[in-house]
């Protein structure tokens, strides 16, 4: 059982984790491991939350046993370029949006993938991470 009165912060140079922590009522409780997602999520009404950032897909594989996620929900979070939609496994919401941001060659497109249930919410997302420089 992890002690969240001594969680330390997790690893986020690991590849592909942009954040991993736990929230209850709103409120960010701790950061915590992406090895502990799977015990964390839904206890005592806590909700995990999980960044990721075009992650390989031994981390998605990892994550896909440690909360019980469909194949087919995976496979489409590796996948950078896909269509926009809907899918719902189970009680599980699976989206794929497509993104926009303006920089200086135009408004390149990405995609952003939210994994949704009651006990954790996830992302995923493909092309820029951050706004680009502000040129001076």
């Amino acid at each position: 059982m992890l002690d969240l009165a001594t969680a330390v912060a997790p690893d986020t140079s690991q590849s592909g984790v942009v954040a991993c922590a736990l929230y209850r009522d709103g409120q960010r409780i701790c950061d915590i491991a992406v090895e502990d997602i799977g015990a964390l999520a839904g206890r005592e009404g806590g909700i995990v939350w999980l960044g990721l950032h075009e992650p390989e897909a031994a981390l998605l594989g990892a994550i896909q046993s440690q909360l019980g996620l469909q194949d087919l929900m995976i496979e489409d979070a590796n996948q950078p370029h896909q269509r926009a939609k809907l899918d719902v496994y189970d009680n599980i919401l699976f989206i794929v949006l497509r993104t926009a941001q303006l920089d200086s060659r135009g408004i390149p497109s990405n995609t952003a993938k939210p994994i949704w249930s009651s006990a954790r919410a996830s992302s995923c997302r493909s092309g820029m991470a951050r706004r680009p420089p502000t040129p001076k």
